[in-house]
C-alpha cells in the first residue's frame, strides 16, 4: 500500500481515487468510470497516490436536492449622515453541502440519476464501497473492500478496483447491482487498484506493475482478464493514475515525468502517443473532439487524433471531470480547492476552497460532486456544490 505521509511529501515538492471521460457509449445513459488512488503495487513499494478521469456518463440527468445552507443574508447597511440603514441581500453563492462525513479515506467517486457512490480506500479503518442519495440522506453501505482506488458505474452494476496488501494476489475488479447484492470478481490478480473505465466491451484498468505497465481488461459478464496493451508495447514505467474509454478507444496517462498521454483500440493494438508534457499525470476524460487530462503543472486537452497540445489552467490537479461546456479538476492538498475551466480555455474559477484534500469529482446537469479524501485518521467526506 501506498504511503500516506509519502504522498503528503510529493504533493508539497511537486504536488500530486471511480474516470470517466464524459462519453457516450452504445447509447447507454450511464456509462461512469474513474479512479483515484493508485496504491502500493506488486512488489511492495509504496508510491504515491493518483487520480482517475472522473467522469458523469452522458445522459445522467441527476435531480439536485435542495440546499440547507444557502448562507448567511445581507449584513445591515451603515446609517447615512442623515438615514437609517437598510439591509442588503448577500450576493455570495450557496456553499457546498456535506452528503457523507466521517469516510474512511475516500478516494473516488461517480454519480448517476439517483445516487452518488464512492470507493473508500481504507487508511487505517477498513475500506468500503458506499451510495448516498445525491439529495442527502443515510449512506447505505454496498460492500467492504481492501484498499479500494477505482469506482466506475455501468448499465445497472457498479464495479471497482482493489488490492490486497503488498501483492498483487489480491487484486480484483469486483462488481455489484447499483442498489445492493452480491459481489463478485471478475478479473482477479489482473488489476491493480488504480482507475478503472467501464465500456460495453468490458472494464478496464492498469496490469500488475510487477510484470511491467499494461493496460488490461476483462469481460462485463466475467471471463479471463487480458491485456490490452502488453508491457512490451508501452515505454512507459509507471502505472496509469487516469483512465477513459470512447466507444473504440482506450485513453490513460502515466504517473511519470514526463506525463505520456497514451490511446489504443478498444480490443487491442499498439499504442498511440497523443502528448508528452511534464508530469506526473493524473485524471483524463474524453468528449466526442478532445482527450483532457491534468498533471501536477497544468489542466491539458489534445485533439482525439492527437496534435498540439494546448493549455486550459496553469494550475495543476488531480481529479477531472467534464460537461458540455467547462473541466472541473481538484487540487489534492489541504486545504485544497475544487475549480472549474471552459472547454477551449478561459479564466479558472474556484468553486471551492477550504478542502481537505480533494480527490475525485463528478459532475450532473445541475451539480458538482467531490470527495475529500481526509486523512490517515479518517475526517474524509462526500461533498456536492448547486449551482456547479
Amino acid at each position: 500500500m501506498y504511503s500516506k505521509l509519502l504522498f503528503r511529501l510529493c504533493l508539497v515538492v511537486v504536488v500530486v481515487a471511480g474516470g470517466c471521460g464524459r462519453t457516450e457509449l452504445d447509447g447507454r445513459p450511464t456509462v461512469g468510470a474513474g479512479g483515484f488512488a493508485g496504491a502500493g503495487h506488486a512488489d511492495g513499494v509504496g508510491v504515491p497516490p493518483g487520480t482517475g478521469g472522473y467522469s458523469l456518463a452522458q445522459g445522467s440527468s441527476g435531480q439536485g436536492g435542495k440546499m440547507s445552507n444557502f448562507g448567511s443574508g445581507g449584513i445591515a447597511g451603515i446609517g447615512g449622515a442623515s438615514g437609517t440603514g437598510s439591509a442588503t441581500t448577500s450576493t455570495s453563492m450557496p456553499g457546498p453541502v456535506t452528503l457523507a462525513a466521517d469516510q474512511a479515506s475516500p478516494v473516488a467517486l461517480v454519480v448517476d440519476a439517483t445516487n452518488v457512490y464512492w470507493a473508500n480506500a481504507g487508511g487505517s479503518r477498513r475500506g468500503s464501497i458506499m451510495m448516498v442519495p445525491i439529495g442527502g440522506g443515510p449512506a447505505t453501505f454496498l460492500a467492504g473492500v481492501a484498499s479500494a482506488g477505482g469506482i466506475a458505474i455501468y448499465d445497472s452494476n457498479i464495479y471497482w478496483s482493489s488490492m490486497g496488501m503488498g501483492s498483487s494476489s489480491g487484486s480484483a475488479v469486483s462488481t455489484t447491482p447499483r442498489a445492493g447484492g452480491a459481489v463478485t470478481t471478475l478479473g482477479a490478480g489482473w488489476f491493480m487498484n488504480d482507475p478503472i473505465a467501464v465500456g460495453p466491451t468490458g472494464v478496464y484498468g492498469t496490469g500488475a506493475v510487477a510484470d511491467g505497465v499494461t493496460i488490461v481488461s476483462t469481460p462485463l459478464a466475467g471471463g479471463p482478464a487480458t491485456p490490452v496493451v502488453p508491457a512490451s508495447d508501452l515505454s512507459q514505467t509507471f502505472a496509469s493514475y487516469g483512465i477513459a474509454v470512447d466507444a473504440t478507444s482506450v485513453y490513460w496517462t502515466s504517473f511519470g515525468d514526463p506525463c505520456m498521454v497514451m490511446k489504443a483500440p478498444l480490443d487491442g493494438g499498439r499504442p498511440a502517443t497523443l502528448a508528452k508534457v511534464t508530469g506526473p499525470g493524473f485524471g483524463i476524460a474524453v468528449d466526442a473532439t478532445h482527450v483532457y487530462w491534468v498533471t501536477v503543472n497544468a489542466v491539458m486537452r489534445v485533439a482525439l487524433a492527437g496534435g498540439s497540445e494546448e493549455t486550459l489552467a496553469a494550475t495543476g490537479g488531480s481529479g477531472i471531470a467534464i460537461d458540455e461546456t467547462s473541466v472541473y479538476f481538484t487540487d489534492h492538498a489541504s486545504p485544497g480547492n475544487v475549480s472549474k475551466v471552459p472547454l477551449a480555455g478561459g479564466p479558472t474559477t474556484v468553486l471551492a476552497s477550504g478542502q481537505a484534500a480533494p480527490a475525485g469529482i463528478a459532475v450532473d446537469a445541475t451539480s458538482v460532486y467531490w470527495v475529500n479524501q481526509g486523512d490517515s485518521a479518517g475526517g474524509g467526506s462526500v461533498m456536492k456544490l448547486t449551482p456547479k
